[in-house]
């Protein structure tokens, strides 16, 4: 019984102090509550402080990069610009080098001053010449091309070979007073096979009934030659022949054709001169013949009008 009592006892004294002691632990507890609120917030207010500092941190490291981005992009350009303008002063140098003139000399072979200065007066700003020494001011530019068609001129030149027949024709029979005076009596067709082949192509043109073909003429000259000018051998009469502009074109043996700027027969008598016939810009196949031209002729040995026919046949010796 004692020991219930105490225990009564005790337990009462427990509540006592618990009751005595309530308001002051709920007081604790309550600003215990408070306190961890407030370090609640100041972490809370610290966490967001960091994370605004981090963004804030980040930001400025992009902005920083955004900068050294657009230092770089302007070193770039800055770099580039610099190379270019010295390209471009480089590029300035090298074309005043090339305008420069300079002075060259040249020792020809083949070729004559005056008719290399006349195909290459594109090249050369002036020049000056004794024998066949050359001497030409060119700007520094124009030396390359220069010299490639001075080595495509300066060659020997081949020779041709003109071989000039000159043919009276006649509508009808020549007059007795007429044959008398020719060395060969004339005949209804021309013995030369060669220059019948090119008569007969040309039949359909012409009505001639009797042909006389006088002595042919040899004239070789060489290839790119000047103005020529030549008496024909004449049984007969008097002619003279001029060949003007005289070139070879192209290089393959046997299909080279001759041009000749200009063909000009003349004849000569005691009153005065003729031209018989005028011819511009011909063509003449190699070792072809060609017909140059065709005139009416009047002669004081035959009382008839007579043709005058020109042909040429051209070898490249």
């Amino acid at each position: 019984m004692k020991s219930f009592l105490r225990c009564v006892f005790g337990l009462a004294l427990l509540v006592s102090l618990i009751a005595w002691n309530a308001p002051v632990l709920l007081g604790q507890a309550e600003q215990t509550s408070a306190e961890t609120a407030k370090i609640l917030e100041r972490q809370k207010a610290e966490a967001a402080r960091q994370a605004d500092q981090a963004q804030a941190q980040t930001e400025a490291k992009k902005a920083q990069q955004e900068i050294e981005e657009v230092r770089r992009r302007a070193q770039i350009e800055q770099t580039e610009a610099k190379k270019a303008l010295e390209q471009q002063r480089a590029e300035t140098q090298r074309q005043m080098a090339e305008l420069e003139i300079v002075i060259k000399t040249y020792a020809l072979k083949y070729i004559n001053p005056n008719e290399l200065m006349q195909a290459t007066r594109f090249y050369v700003v002036d020049s000056t010449s004794f024998n066949n020494v050359l001497t030409v001011r060119i700007r520094k530019k124009d030396i390359a091309a220069f010299e490639e068609l001075l080595k495509k001129l300066d060659v020997e030149r081949k020779n041709i070979q003109f071989q000039i027949y000159t043919i009276i024709a006649s509508r009808g029979p020549f007059s007795e007073d007429y044959v008398k005076r020719l060395p060969n009596k004339p005949s209804a067709d021309l013995e030369n096979h060669d220059l019948k082949k090119v008569f007969d192509e040309l039949k359909g043109l012409w009505n001639f009934k009797a042909y006389y073909m006088d002595n042919p003429s040899f004239i070789t000259l060489k290839d790119g030659s000047g103005p020529v000018s030549s008496r024909l051998v004449s049984s007969l009469y008097d002619f003279d022949i001029e060949l003007f502009g005289v070139q070879i074109r192209g290089d393959e043996a046997g299909k080279r054709p001759i041009s000749v700027g200009r063909i000009q027969l003349n004849q000569n008598t005691a009153e005065r001169g003729a031209t018989l016939i005028e011819t511009k810009d011909l063509s003449i196949k190699e070792n072809g013949y060609l017909v140059v031209g065709v005139s009416g002729f009047n002669s004081l040995y035959s009382p008839e009008s007579l043709a005058l026919i020109l042909i040429i046949r051209a070898e490249i010796k």
